[in-house]
């Protein structure tokens, strides 16, 4: 590698992954067994649990998937591919945190992904077909300026209860352990 490429290939990773530029904001769908109604701060994690808006799509029948925000920190780079990189990666700690913490299971859809479906209606009806899953609604940010303001609190359980519930009282509100109030 000729010295110039060695000097121009430094001062680029440099710039994408040594300076400081602070930290950004990434958000992500996620879904839980109930719904979120409640927002939750994390008062060390850098992260965030937050109802969708009322407007979003939600399901039509009482088990879920339901779907809330995850809103987190990141640090951020001029490399989107870092920038990229970063966000998924903060995203699967905050995920894998979340699912030993919860009885209920977290999942987030990061991106569109494909999968198998059934067709419900129409002339295919009970027939599958390949197709992309992803949730969006209308003015969700990838990356949004700042944390989303929490307009209700979460419902906490001590945790001795919390551990004992059996998840089964479907439609109920997703409650948090008491131990993440502190």
């Amino acid at each position: 590698m000729a010295r110039s490429s060695y000097v121009g290939l430094k001062k680029r990773v440099k710039e994408a992954l040594l300076i400081d530029r602070g930290m950004r904001i990434g958000a992500v769908p996620a879904f839980a067994s109930r719904p979120v109604k409640g927002g939750y701060r994390s008062a060390v994690g850098g992260f965030q649990i937050v109802p969708v808006p009322d407007q979003a799509p939600q399901p039509s029948w009482l088990i879920g998937p339901f779907p809330f925000m995850l809103e987190f920190e990141f640090p951020d780079s001029e490399d989107q591919a870092v920038v990229s990189s970063r966000r998924q990666r903060r995203l699967e700690e905050i995920i894998r945190t979340l699912n030993a913490l919860f009885f209920d299971p977290i999942d987030s859809t990061s991106m569109v992904r494909p999968i198998w479906a059934l067709q419900r209606e129409g002339s295919n009806a009970g027939k599958y077909f390949h197709t992309q899953a992803g949730y969006y609604y209308d003015g969700f940010q990838v990356l949004p300026a700042s944390l989303t303001s929490l307009d209700r609190p979460a419902p906490f359980v001590a945790d001795r209860e919390y551990y004992q519930m059996s998840g089964t009282d479907e439609g109920s509100e997703f409650v948090f352990a008491g131990v993440l109030e502190q």
